[in-house]
């Protein structure tokens, strides 16, 4: 038996682990049961005893309040106590707890660092969030769960909020667009994609970006359309969250003008990685045929355009031998142009 523990203590519960040596053998009264002591034996250490101090828990752990709904990455009104908790004895412990998906695997509650006292303020919300709180009895291991409170955050762009992205540009460098946009902070992790229009009515990608954030700062982006289209250019940014939520900028609007010359332009000059660039500006405004002539006179290569084609088109010259070479564009109006290539 063990002797007089100290005043507000009582024993542990016996044998609550499977492990002689780190659980309690005293029974409530001190008592451990019975067991035999051979002959010779070492000291045993592991039969033992733990005390804490006694736990008069609550029964109720009260209401909170209450539902919101907010925009994205507003801050949402204190979460407050409506029914204290109620029952047993001494000073009241408190822990707020949210539900947190992790990956694809079920979403769990988890502490909050920090949020202990009757009230909590979330701050700024990116996303749809669960709040409980959770209290206990001084001297008690188990706490007891209110009620759940719901804040709705409607994604940027939705009804009633405003947009993502505080301002989205698009200026001409050359032949191609430089499209930027900067970002409030980011709470959760976003692709942006550029898109573009002629008529505000067919969105094309331009090119993804993934998301930096940065839920502190504003964020910038910047990227490049090297294919603009004659004329009128729209330009808007497409973002998605992790949850697959879609939200859109205002649209930016540039117009673009291109010869017929402009239209195309060969890259690189000088051919090491055995592959010719021909990225056609826009629309090509005219049928084109471009050919391939090594120094000599010979011709290598001919390569038929058709008016209305668009984007980067690849020429191979891994089967030409090294030398230099004139590529000539012929135009269906009679326009000529031709620049020199040299292949390593």
């Amino acid at each position: 038996m063990f002797g007089t523990i100290p005043s507000g203590y009582e024993f542990t519960d016996i044998d609550k682990v499977n492990n002689d040596c780190k659980d309690s053998d005293a029974k409530p009264n001190g008592k451990t049961l019975p067991f035999t002591i051979v002959a010779g034996q070492p000291d045993n250490l592991c039969v033992d005893a733990g005390i804490h101090t006694k736990c008069d828990n609550v029964v109720m752990a009260g209401q909170i309040c209450c539902n919101q709904t907010i925009c994205e990455g507003e801050m949402p009104n204190t979460l407050t106590s409506t029914a204290p908790a109620m029952g047993g004895s001494g000073a009241i412990e408190y822990l707020w707890i949210q539900l947190v998906q992790s990956g694809t695997g079920q979403a769990q509650w988890v502490g909050i660092p920090g949020a202990t006292g009757e009230s909590f303020q979330p701050g700024k919300l990116y996303e749809t969030s669960f709040f409980m709180r959770c209290a206990r009895r001084a001297g008690c291991t188990d706490f007891l769960e209110t009620n759940i409170v719901t804040i709705t955050v409607l994604p940027a762009g939705a009804p009633g909020c405003g947009g993502f992205a505080r301002a989205v540009t698009a200026t001409r460098l050359q032949n191609a667009v430089s499209v930027e946009w900067t970002t409030l902070p980011e709470g959760d992790e976003y692709m942006y994609t550029v898109q573009r229009s002629t008529d505000q009515l067919a969105w094309n990608p331009v090119t993804s970006v993934m998301g930096k954030r940065d839920s502190k700062a504003d964020n910038h982006y910047q990227a490049m359309d090297e294919t603009p289209a004659n004329g009128k250019n729209y330009y808007r940014i497409k973002r998605v969250n992790q949850a697959g939520v879609e939200a859109y900028s205002d649209v930016a609007e540039l117009e673009m003008s291109f010869s017929v010359q402009q239209s195309l332009s060969i890259q690189p000059n000088l051919v090491t990685d055995e592959t010719l660039h021909l990225r056609i500006n826009g629309e090509l405004p005219h049928d084109a045929t471009l050919e391939l002539v090594h120094l000599s006179g010979r011709s290598v290569r001919t390569v038929q355009l058709k008016k209305g084609m668009t984007g980067l088109q690849d020429i191979t010259m891994g089967d030409l031998a090294a030398g230099l070479y004139i590529a000539r564009i012929r135009f269906a109006n009679g326009e000529v142009r031709t620049v020199k290539v040299t292949k390593v």
